[in-house]
């Protein structure tokens, strides 16, 4: 396969980006998790989606540094280890930008 045939496959390959977002005014602190405009509640409904994506999917999470505490995924490096082990058996390459 030619260079130029193989970078038009990559780049075709789907991308998305991950969102953890604080709903505001919620005691404790709820979460949702957000690609796209699609949001999921929780981090099993979120994983049934990542699980349906094409392999060869990227998803990329870019969290910052700053953390309230209780994030689903962020607050736990054994969560995110996890998280990252699922999507390499579903095919999703997960890349996570760390803050700093």
């Amino acid at each position: 396969m030619r260079y130029e045939e193989t970078r038009e496959k990559l780049a075709a390959l789907p991308r998305y980006e991950m969102k953890l977002i604080w709903l505001a005014g919620t005691q404790p602190p709820e979460w949702v998790f957000v690609v796209g405009q699609v949001g999921f509640k929780s981090l099993e409904a979120f994983k049934e989606f990542v699980g349906r994506l094409p392999k060869g999917t990227t998803l990329e999470c870019n969290p910052g540094c700053k953390r309230m505490g209780g994030e689903p995924l962020l607050a736990s490096e054994e969560e995110m280890e996890q998280f990252g082990w699922f999507c390499e058996q579903k095919g999703v390459n997960f890349v996570l930008h760390l803050g700093g």
